[in-house]
């Protein structure tokens, strides 16, 4: 069954190919954010980053388990980031799946890591998260 289509009965074996199937194409169209990292290149998949901070003039690329370190500007980076990722602040760009609460000023991820919101972009981002989360439901 080339179109994945189930008949009833449904047998297992068909339903788990099927899935499968389905989860191996999500990952092959997902975006990814491709940065040099210590003299190499890596394509990090936006699902797991959880937020991007600007120091000095480096960017640090917080993913579930590591950091990715660069040196291309955050703006620029900002670019190439799909709609999950919200820019709250001139040094912060956070990816809102993770996002636990926003709390006056500051946004709460899922591992209770704060981030700054600048009072410029507040609006913005209560906005912004509200219609992402919005869409989701």
């Amino acid at each position: 069954n080339i179109s994945g289509f189930l008949m009833k009965p449904v047998r297992l074996e068909r339903l788990e190919k099927n899935l499968e199937k389905i989860l191996r194409k999500r990952e092959d169209t997902e975006g990814k954010l491709v940065v040099k990292h210590k003299g190499s290149i890596k394509a990090i998949p936006f699902r797991d980053i959880v937020y991007l901070e600007r120091k000095l003039h480096k960017v640090n690329i917080y993913v579930k388990d590591r950091i990715y370190e660069c040196t291309e500007r955050l703006d620029m980076i900002n670019e190439r980031l799909d709609k999950q990722f919200l820019r709250c602040h001139k040094s912060y760009i956070v990816n809102m799946h993770h996002i636990r609460e926003i709390q006056g000023i500051e946004i709460i991820l899922g591992n209770n890591i704060v981030i700054p919101i600048s009072k410029v972009r507040h609006s913005n981002v209560k906005s912004g998260f509200f219609e992402y989360m919005s869409t989701r439901l």
